[in-house]
């Protein structure tokens, strides 16, 4: 995923833009939901993945975008 993004130039070229640009957002979105787990501190977390719900769908939606390209 992280080497597809790294694709020279995919911003300019349409079609790589249509299939890339959502997967960057989609993990941009995950690594949110990772940071702010990490913020709230170590006793207010749920690193258990089926617990968390939003962190599970936000990977579950990065996958799909990653299949999809």
């Amino acid at each position: 995923m992280l080497d597809t993004l790294k694709v020279d130039n995919w911003r300019n070229i349409p079609p790589f833009r249509f299939y890339f640009k959502p997967l960057e957002d989609a993990l941009k979105e995950t690594v949110e939901v990772l940071l702010g787990m990490e913020k709230r501190g170590p006793l207010q977390i749920r690193y258990e993945i089926p617990l968390n719900v939003d962190m599970f769908n936000k990977i579950c939606v990065t996958m799909e975008k990653d299949f999809k390209v």
